[in-house]
């Protein structure tokens, strides 16, 4: 069918023109009260601007409905028809009404006809629905049936051309796994519904399907449709209401997502819900529609007036992320995202409606397809082979099948001490299990599975038929093979090596398979995650063991707070001074300070900082001093209090005097005047730096931690391991890794962006380490650089300086070896001291921080960067409950 773009304007156009005159009307009527001076409650002139203020309190919003004004003006303002001017907005002529054409309009977008006289009672009734004198409620149910009321909204062209998409969708997972567990959440009015069940029936496949949904009001669409409605709330515990974990195959949403008041929490329930590989197919709006902002979203706002989200749209008001929000989202709750639809550029995307098809990476639906396929698989990576085909086939034939068999095998669980024993281009590879598997394929191999229940003769006999180049087997197996009186008559002309797994052999058994003119090697047997883990961990916690915990984080909160202070008092010295009573806006307050362009982020989120720690009153969208003002503007008692319980506590005091120094001179370095990295380097010496690290709690718990993490990684490898430092500064981490190494072999590549470190450190650290230039914002290819593959990459404390820290961890994802490990530390939450002195010298972020202003990225913001680079999370420290935890600086590792 057509797409009906031309109909879907004309009813927003509508909307958009509705708004404007409510906007303008009501300012202009409102007349000026001792509240409500009036320059706040002029006349709207086509000259003159108004703020959110004004137009709030001129239109006397409910409570509840002031998060949909801001949306309104967000709208308005995306369809150049309002221009914003500091906080203040100036709106246009409305123009492009046609109430009369609504009907017409919505007949052609395929509402039913319900839609259309609702839309057109809301319009005429927005002010009073503003106000909540009258309810959408009302509005809606009038004369119509109650649930043909509710979800008329969502039949229409463009969900069905969704539904259709999820039906063929549904079809194709029920033809690959049958039956097929669906739980459809939210199911409400069933259209989504109807679509599967259709085309299920059509294909006549299998599917056991549950209609749930928050009430019990849409239990006979469920009867209608043959099926049983089960009460299911998104944003309580799914087993807690007989949903078990790992109890469906496929979850769909039609449009119910956006209704959780925490994203991350559900998406995290629906995908315990999933049985490993299981699927979820959801459609969402990704951006206000412009009818909707008058007529349904009004149901939307809250009955108490709180916020409906806890989540990140809490602070925008926003009711739908858009695309990069959703993908964000889905990454960050673990899962795989597979497709969008429609494409980019297609007509159907118009109305801002996408589906989301995304899994839950899992072994158990590999696991299936390598006991279906059997011993006889080979595993090709690069061109198509027979074999390939049929594991194509068996995974449901996408284009993208090579890659996805190699993430999905890397959830059996990659032996990591095979992969580093395989070495790079391990060829064509004889493995029994799925990890080997998952170990070469990563590698760029060729793995051929053999039976690991086969004997010792037939094993032999496997070796030869298959003409491998190495064979992976258990020690006891390949123990047993040499001795074999048909070891001698066996071609085994092709095997070059055979690498063990669990154990060494012996010198004589060695030199058995050296007659075969085979070369044994040993695969270093990984101990269990959680024992690394304990044995990092130990190490990090012996390193503070010493330090009285209560006392130094007391220190570290008084220099906190008197950094807060002095932030406060640098914008008074700067020159700006609010009068009494008086508010200012951010763009005001930077302007009177004079803070120079590359400053006006950070101060902005200084702003919002003192705001929240109760150094100033936020209202009306705008700044003012608080009661104490004053007082709050006396820093050296906050100062030499800090400076006597930091000595105390820390034994030196360099940390302190460099953040007292930073903050006394914050004035002329927010203007511009003096520069920041003259008091972090005095004379171009990095010592203070490095004194810096020395001192602080949080870096030497995680300096010790990488420390430990490094030695025993170079311990465990059956080979000098390859080490790569990005970001290594005044090498502070360097030192404490190579003293915990205690000489043992290592490649290690120390980097910088700047040739001044470098120098330092081949003075200071000789050959144990080689020097390069990297950046971390630029590709590797593009550099001067020796591009790896490396076992171990480091970044402490660098990854928040990338000015796109997505882009530069998947850079750094791409130098790693298969199984190699990422090893960062990273504050993730604001630290006031930190904001008044280093955070002057970070460059703009362009990644989650751009939105927020916020100086580093959160910790579910750095798990998300994580998952989206592919690599998967393994350790953080602090463990929850640590003394530590609070800080926020953590230490990541993650494995390619």
């Amino acid at each position: 069918m057509n797409v009906p773009l031309d109909a879907l304007r004309r009813v927003e156009r509508t909307s958009l023109a509705a708004m404007l005159r409510v906007l303008r009307n009501a300012v202009g009527a409102q007349p000026a009260t001792e509240a409500q001076p009036a320059s706040e409650t002029q006349p709207v002139t086509e000259t003159q601007s108004v703020s959110e203020t004004q137009l709030r309190r001129a239109l006397r919003v409910a409570p509840r409905h002031e998060w949909l004004l801001r949306r309104w003006l967000v709208a308005l303002g995306e369809e150049g028809l309002l221009t914003a001017e500091q906080d203040r907005y100036r709106l246009a002529e409305p123009s492009g009404m046609d109430v009369d054409g609504l009907a017409a309009g919505y007949r052609e977008l395929g509402f039913p006809d319900g839609m259309a006289r609702f839309h057109r009672a809301a319009l005429d009734r927005l002010p009073e629905l503003l106000r909540d004198e009258v309810r959408a409620q009302d509005l809606l149910f009038d004369g119509d049936d109650v649930l043909d009321a509710l979800t008329a909204y969502q039949r229409n062209a463009f969900t069905d051309h969704l539904n259709e998409t999820c039906a063929a969708l549904v079809v194709a997972a029920a033809s690959r796994r049958a039956p097929l567990r669906v739980v459809e959440l939210g199911a409400g009015g069933g259209g989504t519904t109807e679509a599967v069940l259709r085309a299920v029936r059509a294909a006549g496949v299998p599917v056991e399907h549950r209609f749930t949904d928050v009430s019990r009001l849409f239990a006979p669409v469920a009867q209608r449709l043959g099926l049983a409605a089960e009460l299911l709330d998104v944003d309580a515990d799914f087993a807690a209401q007989g949903f078990a974990a790992g109890s469906a195959d496929l979850v769909l949403a039609g449009n119910v997502l956006h209704n959780a008041r925490h994203l991350g929490e559900t998406l995290a329930r629906v995908r315990a819900l999933l049985a490993p590989g299981g699927e979820l197919v959801c459609t969402e709006s990704v951006r206000d529609n412009r009818a909707m902002l008058t007529s349904m979203q009004f149901l939307l706002s809250a009955e108490d007036g709180r916020d409906r989200h806890t989540d990140r749209r809490a602070a925008s008001g926003e009711v739908f992320l858009d695309e990069a929000g959703w993908r964000g989202e889905l990454r960050a709750a673990g899962f795989e995202l597979r497709d969008v639809h429609p494409e980019p550029g297609s007509p159907w995307a118009a109305s801002g409606q996408l589906l989301f098809h995304a899994v839950r990476p899992g072994a158990a639906d590999v696991a299936d397809v390598l006991a279906e396929l059997g011993d006889r698989v080979v595993l090709e990576t690069g061109t198509a082979t027979r074999t390939a085909a049929r594991l194509r086939a068996a995974l449901g034939g996408e284009p993208e099948a090579d890659e996805r068999v190699r993430g999905l095998l890397a959830t059996l669980g990659a032996d990591t001490g095979l992969a580093v024993a395989l070495g790079p281009e391990p060829g064509r590879t004889g493995v029994l299990t799925g990890d080997g598997a998952a170990a070469v394929w990563s590698a760029g191999g060729t793995a051929v599975l053999g039976d690991p229940a086969a004997t010792p003769a037939r094993l032999l006999a496997w070796l030869e038929r298959s003409e491998v180049e190495t064979a992976v087997l258990p020690a006891e197996q390949a123990r047993a093979l040499p001795d074999l009186p048909a070891a001698l008559m066996t071609d085994l002309s092709a095997l070059r090596r055979v690498v063990l797994t669990g154990a060494e052999l012996t010198a004589a058994e060695a030199a058995a398979w050296a007659e075969l003119d085979v070369e044994p090697r040993g695969a270093v047997a990984p101990r269990p995650a959680g024992d690394l883990a304990a044995d990092v961990a130990a190490a990090a916690d012996a390193e503070i063991a010493g330090l009285d915990l209560d006392a130094a984080l007391d220190a570290l909160r008084l220099v906190d707070a008197a950094a807060l202070r002095s932030m406060l008092a640098a914008l008074v010295r700067a020159g700006w001074s609010a009068a009494a009573g008086g508010t200012d806006s951010a763009e005001r307050i930077l302007d009177a300070a004079a803070v120079a362009p590359e400053h006006r982020a950070l101060v902005r989120r200084w702003l919002v900082e003192l705001a929240r720690e109760g150094l100033l009153a936020h209202r009306d969208g705008g700044y003012a001093p608080v009661p104490e003002h004053a007082e709050l503007l006396r820093i050296d008692d906050p100062w030499r209090e800090a400076r006597e319980r930091w000595l105390a506590a820390f034994g030196a005091a360099e940390t302190v005097d460099y953040a007292r120094g930073s903050a006394e001179a914050l004035p002329e370095l927010i203007t511009g005047r003096a520069q920041a990295v003259l008091l972090l380097f005095p004379e171009g010496r990095t010592d203070l730096a490095r004194a810096l690290y020395r001192e602080s709690i949080t870096a030497r718990y995680q300096q010790r931690a990488v420390a430990a993490l490094v030695a025993e990684s170079v311990r465990r490898a059956a080979r000098p391991l390859r080490v790569l430092e990005v970001g290594a500064g005044t090498g502070a981490t360097t030192e404490v890794v190579l003293d915990a190494l205690g000489g043992a072999r290592v490649d290690y590549l120390f980097t910088d962006v700047s040739r001044f470190f470098l120098d330092q450190a081949r003075q200071r650290f000789g050959t144990a380490v080689r020097c390069g230039l990297f950046d971390l914002d630029a590709e590797p290819d593009a550099q001067d650089f020796d591009g790896g593959p490396f076992d171990l990459v480091l970044g402490a404390g660098a990854l928040n300086a990338a000015t796109d820290t997505d882009a530069s961890v998947r850079r750094l994802r791409g130098l790693l070896a298969p199984g190699g490990l990422l090893v960062l530390t990273e504050p993730t939450t604001e630290e006031h001291w930190v904001m008044a002195s280093q955070g002057l010298l970070m460059a703009d972020a362009h990644d989650d921080r751009a939105g927020s202003g916020a100086t580093f990225l959160s910790l579910p913001q750095w798990r998300a960067v994580l998952d989206g680079a592919g690599l998967h999370r393994e350790l953080e420290l602090p463990p929850p409950g640590h003394a530590l935890e609070p800080l926020g600086h953590r230490v990541f590792v993650a494995r390619a």
